[in-house]
């Protein structure tokens, strides 16, 4: 299991808590601990519909 983060920039992409790419602690959003990426995403698009993975840390996830 691992703990996840949504950006609050705008993308809400969701990343993961070692994710090189992670905003800075005012620009994210804590989603909780999941055992899959498909679980935080889950729960992100309950309020922020287009939500999808980080580019780096969920490349399968993510979406243009």
């Amino acid at each position: 299991m691992k703990h996840y983060y949504i950006s609050l920039n705008g993308h809400h992409e969701v990343h993961e808590l070692t994710c090189l790419y992670i905003p800075s602690t005012l620009e994210r959003m804590y989603l909780g601990f999941f055992s899959t990426i498909e679980e935080a995403i889950l729960e992100a698009k309950k309020n922020h519909i287009k939500s999808s993975g980080c580019t780096a840390c969920c490349v399968p996830h993510y979406i243009t």
